[in-house]
């Protein structure tokens, strides 16, 4: 997953190096970053162009302030702004810097520093995971929350189907043709449903996990593709036990 990134400081030590500084600030700010398409944060002068760094990070601490999937990577007057009249805003970050700033080759490196030192002292030490994991988190446990004990239903009626064996008895057979029928339209029809239900949250886990890197990993033995596959099982082993 994405781990969260505790920043400490550095009391009544020395004073760090700059370069030193740098680094872990560099640091700090790629963990923030992490799982933003398009944000690749290297310097801190042409990696905050576009202006999609800033609002990645604000995303990250408070995503129903920025809603990061609605911005343009070639609108960077706009994205810029947007960050900056959030921070100071919401996180009270002064805005030392203004878009215009920005409308060089290579943007002002000291000033940027600055400014992204600001910010971080604004946030909260740790660093939350990516808002985006979290909704996908929680649609996996919705989807488990389905699928597991329709699994389980489904596991034990094919045990039972492939228990049975051929019946002599009248009665006996009469009974297992009512049950079989009972099954058919009662209990199947409500699987079926509750497998749809299951295939319709997964597409939305999908959704969501093709835009995050690292992908939330996924147990295959849970995938539609296994329901799919239990389902088949199922199905072929109760046409036998009818032929039976």
């Amino acid at each position: 997953g994405y781990p969260g990134v505790s920043v400490t400081n550095n009391e009544g030590g020395k004073p760090e190096p700059v370069r030193e500084v740098k680094q872990i600030i560099l640091k700090w700010c790629r963990a923030a970053t992490a799982g933003y398409p398009g944000v690749s944060v290297d310097n801190f002068s042409t990696s905050w162009k576009d202006g999609l760094a800033f609002n990645a990070i604000l995303n990250r601490f408070r995503p129903d302030l920025i809603d990061f999937d609605s911005l343009h990577p070639g609108d960077n007057m706009a994205n810029l702004q947007q960050a900056f009249s959030c921070a100071e805003k919401e996180f009270g970050v002064i805005q030392l810097l203004d878009a215009e700033d920005f409308n060089m080759a290579v943007p002002d490196e000291n000033s940027i520093l600055t400014y992204v030192s600001l910010l971080i002292k604004a946030m909260p030490d740790t660093i939350p995971p990516h808002p985006k994991y979290v909704q996908v988190s929680e649609k996996w446990t919705e989807y488990e929350k389905v699928v597991t004990p329709l699994l389980c239903s489904i596991d034990e009626k094919i045990e039972c189907l492939e228990s049975s064996t051929s019946l002599s008895d009248l009665e006996q057979l009469k009974a297992a043709v009512q049950e079989a029928g009972e099954f058919q339209r009662s209990t199947l029809p409500v699987w079926a449903a509750t497998k749809e239900k299951a295939e319709l949250i997964y597409g939305d886990i999908e959704a969501i996990n093709t835009r995050l890197v690292p992908p939330f990993p996924i147990k295959e033995e849970m995938s539609p593709s296994a329901v799919d596959e239990a389902w088949s099982v199922l199905l072929q082993a109760f046409d036998k036990n009818i032929e039976l």
